[in-house]
């Protein structure tokens, strides 16, 4: 899904899908036989930070969303300009 389909989802949806992702990324990793990869997916997004009620896998995935977000605009208004 590109960010643009992300970014019109309602805030319930988006949660479902992040939540989905999650769990997806734990049952292949337990289907690999990699349950420790697994637990280690499942302490990141059910650890919080010190003094931040986020856990810190939520937290990196919205730098990183906030990230691929401007990149994405600068290269939309790069085509817009090249055109």
């Amino acid at each position: 899904m590109d960010i643009q389909q992300f970014d019109n989802m309602s805030l319930d949806d988006r949660s479902a899908y992040v939540s989905e992702l999650i769990q997806g990324a734990e049952k292949i990793l337990t289907d690999e036989d990699r349950a420790d990869m697994a637990a280690k997916v499942s302490h990141l997004f059910t650890t919080n930070a010190p003094n931040i009620n986020v856990s810190i896998g939520m937290s990196q995935f919205m730098v990183t969303l906030a990230v691929l977000r401007v990149k994405d605009a600068q290269r939309v208004a790069g085509e817009g300009a090249a055109a």
